[in-house]
């Protein structure tokens, strides 16, 4: 908020979300202001503050022309937590305490956003049916991305269908040729090379857990990215790899552009939208946890990453950390006469709750 004639400007994001560390700034154009008092309410804190001298504490909200490093601006950091109101109220009031003894009084109201999922399932599930049987309903506004995993104690594997399956071991063939060639082409880089290959064809990384695959791809990825001539050489590769599959295009892109497309209104998308379950004959349990964050968590991770130069190490470890989305569980029976595989886009439908209404 700018007041042109008080000569004061006030910035506080419009669109905020739950458990985002939000900045603001204040800056004035004139003399008279003696001491700023900030008041909170919906924020949990300031945890940080801009422009002040080094031994002010976080804990004063009355800020003295003295507190500045130079006149003029005050800068900070609120902190949010997640609510279980996903449209929860909150603002910044500031006070100016003038040297005439009058005050100004601005109030920034802002409402702190998120989603909260929810299932919505029966016990038990015959297999097949019409329509989907497991609802999972979003509760707010934010766009999400979630993810879906079968516990190690689930009956029923989550996997990728046969054809996509294919798709991938035709670009994994090409892979292992292109990689062949790059180790000819740099002989003194073989033993880097053969690290590379063994880790994409020999080493069953498939079966490995999470931590143990990013380790050695980090691993992996450190040494290729030190080394111009070898990354432009294995990009290369990458690149012909996908293009030289005829079947990529109508079993992966197409499908999944359309499946973006029909999901937009939503917002919400499914991180591995071509995933199903394989359900054998008699049917069996399905554990699984579903993850899922809103897009500026993971944005502010990408923005992390580039303003703080991360190593990749750093990158991957920030993504493929858990612990840190949000989660909820999931267990059905799914009963089948035969072996069946179904998809999980069949299987569960994403139902959209905005402000109590549903899309």
């Amino acid at each position: 908020m700018t007041i042109e004639s008080e000569k004061i400007e006030i910035y506080l994001s419009r669109d905020i979300i739950q458990g985002e560390e939000v900045p603001f700034y204040i800056l004035w154009e004139r003399d008279d202001i003696q001491q700023i008092i900030l008041e909170i309410n919906g924020f949990e804190n300031i945890t940080e503050y801009h422009n002040v001298k080094d031994d002010f504490s976080l804990e004063k909200r009355t800020i003295k022309l003295e507190d500045l490093k130079s006149p003029h601006y005050l800068g900070g950091i609120l902190k949010t937590n997640e609510k279980e109101n996903p449209y929860t109220k909150a603002s910044l009031g500031v006070i100016f305490e003038l040297s005439n003894g009058n005050s100004i009084e601005i109030n920034e109201e802002r409402t702190l956003y998120t989603t909260h999922l929810e299932i919505i399932s029966p016990d038990c599930i015959e297999v097949p049916f019409n329509k989907p049987p497991i609802e999972i309903q979003l509760k707010g506004s934010t766009t999400v991305f979630v993810d879906i995993e079968s516990s190690s104690d689930s009956d029923i594997e989550i996997t990728l269908p046969e054809e996509i399956k294919n798709v991938f071991d035709e670009i994994y063939q090409s892979l292992v040729e292109g990689i062949q060639n790059l180790r000819n082409e740099y002989p003194e880089y073989s033993s880097e090379i053969d690290l590379l290959f063994r880790f994409f064809f020999e080493d069953e990384t498939y079966r490995l857990s999470k931590q143990e695959y990013y380790r050695r791809f980090t691993e992996i990825a450190e040494i290729f990215s030190s080394n111009k001539a070898l990354l432009e050489g294995f990009g290369i590769i990458f690149i012909n790899s996908i293009l030289s599959s005829g079947s990529l295009r109508d079993l992966f892109f197409a499908p999944l552009l359309e499946y973006f497309e029909s999901n937009a209104a939503k917002k919400v998308f499914l991180e591995s939208p071509f995933l199903s379950v394989r359900v054998p004959k008699g049917g069996g349990h399905l554990k699984a946890v579903i993850y899922y964050e809103d897009i500026t968590e993971r944005a502010s991770v990408i923005k992390d990453i580039i303003e703080k130069s991360c190593s990749i190490k750093d990158f991957v470890e920030k993504f493929q950390d858990e612990a840190e989305k949000k989660r909820i569980c999931l267990e059905v029976f799914l009963r089948s006469e035969n072996e069946v595989v179904v998809p999980i886009r069949d299987l569960i439908n994403m139902r959209r709750i905005f402000n109590g209404n549903f899309t």
